[in-house]
C-alpha cells in the first residue's frame, strides 16, 4: 500500500462524522418535504370537507330560490288574464281560430265525408258489385279516447270563449268611457 491511501484513525473519524452529517441533512430535508406533503393533503382534505359542507348548506336554498324562479315564470306564462290585457286582439283572434278549428273538427260526421265519396268520380270503370250489408261498428278504445279528447277540445274551447268574452266586456267598460272623454 502506498502511504496516500493509508487514512489515519482521526482522517477516518473526520470522514464517518462528515457522512453522518450529511445523512442527517438528507434525513431532516426528506422529513421536511414528507411533512409539507402531509400538511398539503390535510389542507386540500379540509378544504374539500369544508366545500361538502358549504354545498350541503346552501343547497336547499338555492333549490327554494330556483322553485320559487320556475314558480313565478310557470305562474306569469299561464296567466290567461294578464296575455288578454297585454295582447287583447292577438287573443281575440287565437280564440276565433280555435273556436273555427273546433267547430271544425266537431262538425263533420262521418255520413258527409261519404256522401263526398259518392259523388267523386273515377277514371276506371270497375265491376259494380252489390253492396254489402253494413257491418255493425262497435266503438273501440281509439273512438272512445277520440270522443273524450272532442269533449275536452269543447270545454277547452268554451273556457276559451268565456275568458275571451269576459275580458272583452271588461276591456269595453273600461275603454268606452276613456273614448268618450277624450271625444
Amino acid at each position: 500500500m502506498t502511504t496516500a491511501t493509508v487514512k489515519t484513525p482521526e482522517q477516518i473519524e473526520q470522514e464517518m462524522i462528515q457522512t453522518r452529517e450529511s445523512i442527517t441533512e438528507k434525513v431532516t430535508s426528506l422529513e421536511n418535504q414528507v411533512v409539507g406533503t402531509v400538511r398539503t393533503a390535510a389542507d386540500t382534505l379540509t378544504d374539500t370537507v369544508d366545500a361538502v359542507k358549504s354545498l350541503v348548506t346552501e343547497a336547499p336554498e338555492a333549490v327554494r330560490q330556483a322553485a320559487t324562479a320556475v314558480t313565478a315564470t310557470l305562474k306569469d306564462t299561464f296567466n290567461v288574464s294578464g296575455h288578454v290585457l297585454r295582447h287583447p286582439w292577438a287573443t281575440v283572434t287565437g280564440a276565433v281560430g280555435l273556436g273555427c278549428l273546433v267547430g271544425w273538427f266537431t262538425s263533420r260526421s262521418p255520413a258527409v265525408s261519404q256522401t263526398i265519396d259518392k259523388n267523386v268520380k273515377t277514371t276506371v270503370d270497375r265491376p259494380t258489385l252489390p253492396p254489402a250489408p253494413p257491418a255493425e261498428h262497435k266503438p273501440g278504445v281509439v273512438d272512445e279516447m277520440m270522443a273524450m279528447m272532442g269533449d275536452k277540445v269543447r270545454d277547452l274551447a268554451r273556457t276559451a270563449l268565456d275568458s275571451v268574452s269576459t275580458a272583452l266586456n271588461e276591456l269595453i267598460r273600461e275603454e268606452i268611457p276613456h273614448l268618450i272623454t277624450k271625444i
